[in-house]
């Protein structure tokens, strides 16, 4: 959720923000129209044309550059952001080629067409990449935001370094106001303390200051009550500190209910419009998927049936949308007997149970991809955590705390986890906590730009065998 804090402790300008969403696709268009035959002409009579020139910036405005808000969210992921402009490029890319036939009466050649493509998405994602390490740099940054704390917690500990260590974020930290002595805080006595609490009032009139952020726990409301008519007499904007530092939210969003507004904790990250576009992607991509490994799963099964006796695909029951049990298909890669048993202890590393067949498939993830027609049932989608089994989701929901949220969103062949080299045996709980981190670590930041770059990184790994 991008707020009005992310707005006033950026450190992106906001003329660079609009360079990065408007000027980078636009320029980027232009080269590649040059690339692509110097069709100067159309070009300008697009930009000559109000009606047309409107229809591109607005086209640009919606998915054109890095947005900036994306930007904050997945701060220092550069390659990430090379992902989402490559995937905005390619719908105003098709767009600009359309407006370019009206405006100069034909359509380039295909190679033409198909070199534009290229060199656009090439040249904007270069571009974006460019602007955003420009626009945080010492010369281009938002001059830094004064910003005071009021309590100290592990929350607010947390978050000002956070905030610290934060390129993206441009602030003059001055200090907290606590009512406890040193020796009674967390982080001991280097802490910069301002004053007492019930003071903010008077340093606010002698040290004017831009942002404060109040980390009191909520059951203090008289407090929270005191700082805020304190507050109240001054210019300063006021940030409510949540103690999230146990439990972060999962798409979190504040909206209006009835004409009551309502904070959502715990949501869906993949409801309305972003939802159904990852549903088409996810029934376009298991399509275009089988159609490419089509040949390569009718070898497998053959191999799977030339080497022991039994069925080529093995099901089994998972958990999948909220918590709902579906069944998964995989090819087989262990022996009958051991599909059959009621056993789901998981393999591992020289497991006898596994065939030779077996062993090349699990490690290559070919016997994953009978899952294609799990997605496209609506059971799975292409990346979302990995489904467990029936048994290690009822173990682990009792050992790992917040372990059955994984199941807000449908599960994916390939995850946010597995990218990051979480895949094939857990043995250990440690092993399974940090799965889960990383898997509820994609709910918070979900997006369909998100999904490519893990399907972009999950392709990587296959190709090196990872």
């Amino acid at each position: 959720m991008y707020t009005q804090a992310h707005s006033e402790l950026a450190a992106i300008r906001p003329v660079m923000a609009l360079l990065t969403r408007y000027g980078v696709p636009m320029l980027s268009a232009a080269a590649a129209v040059a690339l692509a035959g110097g069709h100067w002409e159309a070009a300008r009579a697009v930009v000559a044309s109000p009606a047309m020139a409107i229809v591109v910036v607005a086209m640009a405005a919606l998915g054109g550059g890095v947005d900036t808000d994306e930007v904050v969210s997945h701060q220092g992921r550069f390659l990430y952001l090379a992902a989402s402009a490559v995937t905005r490029g390619f719908g105003i890319a098709a767009i600009l080629l359309v407006l370019i036939a009206f405006a100069g009466g034909d359509l380039p050649s295909i190679p033409e067409a198909a070199l534009f493509c290229v060199a656009f998405v090439a040249i904007m994602a270069a571009c974006s990449l460019l602007v955003v390490r420009l626009a945080i740099s010492r010369p281009f940054r938002a001059p830094p935001r004064s910003v005071v704390v009021v309590a100290i917690s592990e929350a607010s500990l947390e978050f000002v370094a956070a905030l610290l260590r934060d390129p993206f974020v441009s602030i003059d930290f001055r200090g907290f106001f606590e009512d406890r002595g040193r020796e009674r805080l967390p982080g001991g006595a280097s802490l910069p303390i301002l004053g007492r609490i019930d003071g903010i009032a008077g340093y606010l009139a002698a040290s004017p200051v831009e942002q404060v952020f109040i980390s009191l726990p909520m059951e203090a409301g008289q407090r929270i009550g005191a700082v805020m008519e304190q507050l109240l007499d001054s210019a300063v904007s006021v940030h409510y500190l949540h103690d999230f530092v146990a439990f972060k939210p999962i798409h979190e969003s504040l909206s209006w209910l009835a004409g009551i507004p309502v904070y959502t904790v715990i949501g869906r990250p993949d409801c309305g419009l972003s939802g159904v576009l990852k549903r088409v992607l996810d029934i376009v991509g298991a399509l275009v998927a089988l159609a490419l490994c089509s040949p390569l799963m009718l070898a497998t099964a053959v191999a799977i049936r030339l080497e022991s006796p039994g069925p080529v695909l093995f099901r089994q029951q998972r958990y999948g949308t909220d918590g709902r049990p579906f069944p998964i298909y995989k090819f087989r890669s262990m022996t009958r007997a051991a599909c059959a048993s009621t056993d789901v202890a998981q393999a591992t590393r020289g497991d006898m149970r596994v065939t030779r067949v077996g062993r090349f498939i699990r490690r290559t993830s070919i016997d994953e991809l009978p899952q294609l027609f799990n997605i496209l049932r609506g059971d799975m989608s292409l990346v979302g955590p990995r489904p467990h089994a029936v048994p290690h989701n009822e173990h682990y929901r009792r050992l790992i705390r917040g372990y059955m949220l994984r199941h807000k969103v449908r599960p994916g062949l390939t995850g946010w986890a597995q990218v990051h080299g979480l895949r094939g045996e857990t043995e250990t709980i440690d092993k399974m906590e940090r799965r889960v981190r990383f898997d509820l670590d994609y709910l918070r930041q979900w997006s369909v730009v998100l999904d490519l770059y893990i399907v972009l990184l999950t392709v990587r790994q296959v190709l090196r065998g990872v």
